[in-house]
C-alpha cells in the first residue's frame, strides 16, 4: 500500500461513524459505498508489543500502531522479524512465563476490523474476517495436519494459516462466507464453529467470538496464504 492510499485509509476510518456496540456487530453492515470505503474491506489494526504496567505486570498493547492487510501479515509472519521470539517462547515451560514472554514480544492483530482502541465499542470498520484458534494440540506436527484441513476446506476459506507461537496450535483467518454477511458476528463463529466440531471433530477456540480478539504473530516459515483469493479479493 503506496502512502498516499495509507493517508487515504487512515482519513477514511476516522470518518467511520457507528452506533451502539449491538448495532455495529452485524457483518454485512456497512459505511456508505464509496471508492475510500472500498479500500477499507478486510483490513484490520495491528498493535505493538505490550509492555510493564505501573504494578509491574506485562500487559498487551491496547492502542494500534497500524493497519495492515493479509498479505502485509503473511509477509511478516514468514519473514525472519520475529523468529528468535518463536524459537525462545517455545523453550519455556512456566505457563504464566510463557503469558507475559508473548504479551511482551509478540506483536498482535486484530483480524476483525480495525480499531481506535482494542475493545468493541471501539470498532471503526470490520474486516469481513474471522480468526480460527485451535490449541492444545500435542505438537506442530499435529497442528500442520489441522493447518492442512483448513487449508482444504472449501465451504469456509481461510485466507492465511499458520502455527500458533507455542507450535501446538492453528491459527486460520476465514473470510466470512457471503451467506453469512448479515448475522451479527458472533453468531457467524457460532456456526462456524458448530461446523469445523460437526465436519472434523475439531473444537474451535470460543474467545474468537469477541470481534477484537487479538492474535499475536509469530514466525512461520511455512505460514500459508491464499494467493487466489488475496488478489481476487483485494486482502
Amino acid at each position: 500500500m503506496s502512502k498516499g492510499q495509507s493517508s487515504m485509509v487512515l482519513h477514511c476510518v476516522s470518518h467511520l461513524k457507528f452506533g451502539s456496540t449491538d448495532d455495529v456487530l452485524t457483518v454485512g453492515q456497512r459505511h456508505k459505498e464509496s471508492s475510500e470505503t472500498e479500500m477499507i474491506k478486510s483490513l484490520f489494526s495491528v498493535f505493538p508489543h505490550g509492555y510493564t504496567n505501573k504494578i509491574g505486570k506485562v500487559v498487551p498493547a491496547s492502542r494500534p500502531e497500524g493497519i495492515w492487510n493479509v498479505r502485509k501479515a503473511y509477509g511478516y509472519i514468514t519473514s525472519m522479524k520475529a523468529k528468535d521470539e518463536t524459537i525462545a517462547l517455545r523453550a519455556l515451560h512456566d505457563k504464566e512465563g510463557k503469558r507475559a514472554f508473548k504479551a511482551k514480544n509478540f506483536i498482535t492483530a486484530t483480524f476483525g476490523g480495525v480499531f481506535e482502541y482494542r475493545d468493541a465499542k471501539s470498532l471503526s470498520y470490520q474486516s469481513g474476517l474471522m480468526v480460527l484458534d485451535v490449541d492444545d494440540l500435542k505438537d506442530e506436527e499435529e497442528a500442520r495436519h489441522v493447518q492442512r484441513m483448513f487449508i482444504d476446506d472449501t465451504r469456509i476459506e481461510s485466507a492465511l494459516c499458520f502455527v500458533s507461537p507455542s507450535g501446538c496450535g492453528v491459527k486460520s483467518v476465514a473470510v466470512i462466507p457471503e451467506r453469512w454477511r448479515d448475522m451479527k458476528y458472533r453468531d457467524v463463529f457460532t456456526e462456524i464453529r458448530k461446523y469445523y466440531l460437526f465436519e472434523y471433530g475439531i473444537e474451535i477456540d470460543k474467545s474468537g467470538s469477541d470481534i477484537c480478539r487479538a492474535c499475536y504473530l509469530p514466525w512461520d516459515e511455512n505460514a500459508y496464504i491464499n494467493d487466489s483469493l488475496t488478489i481476487q479479493k483485494n486482502i
